[in-house]
Order: structure tokens, then C-alpha cells, then sequence
């Protein structure tokens, strides 16, 4: 399969950018579609943000239309009675009745929903354990008997730009990448913490955008860049965020 450098939609996100993502998925969808093919499993997790744009995944359980040439056995995927994710599956999807290009439908809007609000539109509790957390959240979020909404918050994120080498020497270009690349790396470890991947953010070397762009651009709530600098034998190290 293609290797692609991105990381998987995540909301809330600006309507702008929301927006922007949207138009793509639709423009995915529409080619698909027009080429009588079903996706049956849209969702965030199969929707990538890349530094090109989106690219739409898995078509594992792709549905294709009678009036297509039926495929070989050797490309058959055999999936189940009920295929797809349930949290963004289309009601008569999950009837397992026949579905067409308007079951994807039912799911984008819970894909755009969930880009907007930075959460499912639907949630299935699995356990009374679950149900017990969300009723304790509820209460401790009560106050004088009124329900205060809890607005919903973007998960930390952060892109690391390649380093600007204020040198001279050309060796000092491939430290300031590795540098970067490094601080990738470590940040990589960090639980709870969503970076970007370094193809995406080393698409902006170079370029001169603004700092807000570029993290609309990647969808994230943080960027990192600096600047290398030699000075004999010291080399100096300058961040900003």
C-alpha cells in the first residue's frame, strides 16, 4: 500500500480549516461515487491530513455497484454482515440492509459534526462503568441545580519547523534539520501530545507563511521554530513558539 506522511483528522478545528477539509472529503467522495463506489466506512481514522491536502483511506469495505465489472476473486474484500465503524455508521448500514452513496453520506456529516465540535455526534456507552463517569462528570459540572456546558477543548498539539541555518557553512543546514528532526523525535514520546509528522512540517522550509497559517494549515495548537547560528566554535540555538 502507499505509504503517506500525515496524521489522522482530529477536531475541533477552525471552521475555516474545517471547512477546507470538508470540501476535500466531498471532492473524494464524489470521484468515488461517480465511480459507483460505496466507501461504507468513513471516518476521522481514515481521513489524513497531509501537507498536499486530504487523502481518504481504506477501502477495505468498499461497496462496488452492480452496474460496475465485477472484480476478480483475487481482489475481493469479504467483509462482514454488518460492515463499517458504529459510531459513524448510517442507520440502514446498520440494519445491514443494502446501502449506496448515500449511506456515506449520513457518515460525512458526522465526520464534519465531529470536526467542528472536537467530538463523536453520537455516543455509545459500552459499560455502566462508563455511564456511572459520565453522570459523576455531569453532577461535578452542576452547579445550584443548572448544567453548566463544558466547552470542549482542542487536544495539545505542535509542529516542529526546520530549523533557519544563519550560517554560512552548508554542513551547519544539514545540523539545523537533524536538529529539528531530533526535537520530533523526543516530542514523539510525550503522552497525550499530537505531532506532526516531519514531512508535513518540513514542507514549509523555506517558505516565508505566517506562524497562524501554519498552524491552521497542519491543524495544530502549537508551532516550534528557530534558528542555528555559528560562531567559531559555538553554535547558537534560538526558539521561538
Amino acid at each position: 500500500m502507499e505509504f503517506i506522511e500525515g496524521a489522522p483528522l482530529a477536531g475541533p478545528l477552525p471552521l475555516d480549516l474545517a471547512l477546507r477539509h470538508a470540501v476535500q472529503i466531498a471532492d473524494a467522495l464524489s470521484a468515488a461515487h461517480a465511480k459507483g463506489i460505496t466507501h461504507r466506512d468513513l471516518k476521522p481514522a481514515n481521513i489524513l491530513v497531509t501537507a498536499s491536502g486530504i487523502k481518504l483511506l481504506d477501502f477495505g469495505l468498499a461497496l462496488l455497484s452492480r452496474a460496475q465489472p465485477a472484480p476478480t476473486e483475487a481482489t475481493v474484500t469479504i467483509g462482514m454482515t454488518m460492515p463499517g465503524t458504529a459510531a459513524y455508521m448510517s442507520p440502514e448500514q446498520a440494519e445491514a440492509k443494502p446501502v449506496d452513496a448515500r449511506s456515506d453520506i449520513f457518515s460525512f456529516g458526522l465526520v464534519l459534526y465531529e470536526m467542528l465540535k472536537g467530538r463523536r455526534a453520537f455516543t455509545r456507552f459500552q459499560s455502566m462503568g462508563q455511564v456511572k463517569d459520565a453522570l459523576l462528570a455531569a453532577t461535578n459540572a452542576t452547579s445550584g441545580g443548572v448544567l453548566k456546558a463544558v466547552p470542549a477543548q482542542q487536544p495539545p498539539s505542535i509542529a516542529v519547523l526546520p530549523f533557519a541555518n544563519m550560517s554560512n557553512s552548508p554542513d551547519d543546514e544539514y545540523f539545523s534539520d537533524g536538529l529539528a528532526e531530533e526535537i520530533i523525535n523526543a516530542l514523539t514520546q510525550v503522552r497525550n501530545l499530537k505531532v506532526i509528522a516531519r514531512t508535513s512540517a518540513f514542507a514549509f522550509k523555506g517558505k516565508n507563511e505566517d506562524i497562524r497559517k501554519i498552524a491552521e494549515t497542519l491543524g495544530v495548537t502549537n508551532v516550534l521554530e528557530g534558528s542555528v547560528r555559528r560562531a567559531g566554535t559555538r553554535i547558537r540555538v534560538t526558539h521561538a513558539s
